[in-house]
């Protein structure tokens, strides 16, 4: 957390009113915008004809998809498609999906077809799925910002095959929305934000979806997931083996876009609660949006929650007689689905924003859903529209019988530190300590709700520890507070956290500068093996048991362990103990190159 975020997150602590983001310049109307309503399942072919002509010459058309409403062009028009971007004030180099009505469209617009893309295609078109592909030179450049690939999708939704057929060109549409707001699954939205704007909007009702394509980049050796969506992580592992995940962030290269820019963010500043392993709607999560809620209207600040229908029960139950929540604009309470269905809440979660910005309201309190199918999709939304981040939220423990959480942490959180995490919780438990202790893990940059790579649950499986269970979950704010000790993998992983969290600096070192298992600050980091084949695997796993054994032990070492906790050695409140003087004891701890005053450097 880095940046405006970390900002917003000091202001909610401080109470300070969280302000309006500046209004975007407004593009000036060029004329009226034509709504043809239509029937979604079965349109008219008339009602679309001359929707699609207009394509044709160069206009643009706001149509439905599965998805969200895209905002259409001809992807062979320099001019049209700069008019895109142009009218949602995107910026030049966030790159556009392109949407064909066929097979035989796509592989005109690409220089190479491979089995992969073909048996995905076969799989899951039409469909929310995009395929980054070598661009061929019929889409124009504008496209894809000068890459030398292009997205390509074909929608499940008849009035988009129907246009896309009559239109007769390739159709360049990101979502018809203006940029950074969240995504329009209805005509009214795209009206809201670009009417007067554009040529026509063919109004097919509600997108069933609600939340855009997966995108997966083919270019490479192994699939590479760039954006979780309709299509899930498991569902591509079935058809093309291995998929490699990119963490949450700014790629160097934005081969797809939602990569580089805040997106799907409301007007009010957006607060999001991740649920723990125990899901949406547990009593705990709602305690959470409770408390917060209380703050913020005691602050002065009108509430919009969002949540499941199980959240909401419960929050309408502490409404009377909490003082701020109980008047008309005290909290303002929609739903958007069941804890156990993340298709409601996926077909209804940018709807539900965008009816609580109506309210006027100065926070949104978003409930997340549990990371696995179409949750994953949603919560990855959520995360680049919040401004704050609570959770995972766990259900409460007796403070008596907590046990301490020893917290790993890498990137994407789908090899390194689930290995770590296995291997150090398996040696605690062999030395009759794993009641003692919770370890955990985390990436700095992941989508929540991953399963570990195949190469680390089938290295881990042949050490007879499971984790095919292991879902991927974000390095928060509230996991940085709750870990007693926090062992990263890199040095470069190391200064990103301090950087976020300087208080931490006391707990948080390398996993093998806390062992004292690298001779030199060089041979601090494990390197990340995704996409380095089987070795590499077997090379960080060797590193990471090594490290977890000498781990285990300065754990159940009394001094060692107090001296973490801050704790005083002795009636003497010195670190001479025993024998053992504060030089010794420094070097019990490892290399000194992992520790919280050492300047690191060196890759992530």
């Amino acid at each position: 957390m880095t940046g405006r975020r970390a900002d917003d997150q000091q202001r909610l602590k401080t109470g300070e009113r969280a302000p309006r983001r500046a209004a975007r310049e407004r593009y000036p109307m060029k004329q009226r915008t034509t709504v043809v309503k239509t029937d979604p399942h079965h349109p008219d072919p008339g009602d679309i004809r001359e929707a699609a002509l207009c394509l044709r010459r160069g206009g643009l058309v706001a149509f439905p998809t599965e998805t969200v409403y895209g905002l259409g062009a001809d992807a062979t028009n320099g001019k049209a498609v700069a008019a895109v971007f142009e009218v949602k004030g995107r910026p030049p180099d966030n790159p556009l999906i392109v949407h064909v009505a066929s097979l035989e469209d796509a592989r005109a617009l690409v220089t190479g077809v491979g089995e992969a893309a073909t048996a995905l295609m076969e799989a899951f078109w039409p469909g929310p799925l995009s395929l980054v592909l070598p661009r061929s030179d019929l889409v124009v450049p504008a496209v894809s910002c000068g890459l030398d690939t292009v997205a390509i999708r074909m929608p499940a939704h008849p009035v988009a095959l129907e246009l896309l057929r009559q239109a007769g060109v390739p159709v360049a549409a990101p979502s018809a929305n203006v940029s950074g707001r969240p995504s329009p699954t209805r005509a009214e939205h795209v009206l809201a934000d670009l009417g007067g704007r554009v040529d026509f909007v063919l109004d097919g009702g509600p997108c069933p979806v609600g939340v855009e394509s997966t995108v997966l980049d083919l270019t490479g050796p192994v699939p590479v997931l760039l954006r979780p969506g309709g299509v899930t992580v498991e569902d591509l592992r079935k058809v093309v083996g291995e998929v490699l995940v990119t963490p949450r962030g700014e790629p160097p290269v934005a081969r797809s876009p939602g990569l580089r820019y805040r997106h799907y963010a409301p007007r009010a500043f957006l607060h999001l609660v991740l649920p723990g392993a125990e899901g949406p709607g547990s009593r705990r999560v709602a305690e959470v949006v409770a408390r917060a809620a209380a703050a913020e209207a005691a602050a002065g600040r009108t509430v919009g929650v969002a949540c499941t229908r199980e959240t909401a029960g419960f929050l309408e139950s502490l409404r009377a007689g909490t003082p701020g929540l109980d008047g008309p604009r005290g909290m303002v309470i929609r739903t958007w689905g069941s804890r156990d269905t993340a298709s409601d809440t996926a077909a209804r979660l940018f709807a539900v924003l965008r009816e609580l910005d109506r309210h006027d309201v100065d926070v949104i309190l978003a409930e997340g859903l549990s990371p696995a199918g179409l949750g994953l999709a949603v919560n990855d939304r959520l995360l680049r529209a919040a401004r704050a981040v609570t959770g995972p939220v766990e259900e409460a423990e007796a403070e008596e019988t907590r046990p301490e959480i020893i917290l790993l942490v890498c990137s994407g959180n789908t090899c390194r530190s689930p290995m770590a995490m296995v291997l150090l919780a398996d040696r605690l438990r062999r030395l009759g300590a794993g009641d003692r202790f919770r370890v955990e893990s985390a990436g700095t940059s992941t989508v929540e709700g991953l399963p570990a790579s195949p190469e680390a649950v089938r290295l881990m499986a042949e050490k007879g520890l499971d984790l095919s269970g292991h879902r991927s979950r974000l390095l928060t704010e509230d996991l940085v507070a709750r870990a007693r000790l926090i062992l990263m993998m890199t040095r470069r992983h190391r200064e990103m956290v301090l950087e976020d969290h300087p208080g931490a600096a006391d707990r948080v070192f390398t996993v093998k500068g806390y062992a004292g298992t690298a001779g030199t600050a060089e041979e601090e980091d494990v390197e990340d093996p995704i996409g380095r084949g089987p070795r590499a695997y077997r090379r960080a796993a060797e590193e990471l048991e090594r490290a977890s054994e000498i781990i285990a032990e300065r754990l159940l070492d009394p001094l060692d362990f107090r001296h973490l906790l801050g704790e005083e050695h002795g009636e003497s409140g010195t670190d001479v103990q025993n024998g053992i003087d504060a030089g010794e004891s420094t070097a019990r701890r490892g290399s000194g190159t992992g520790g919280p005053d050492e300047a690191e450097g060196g890759a992530g």
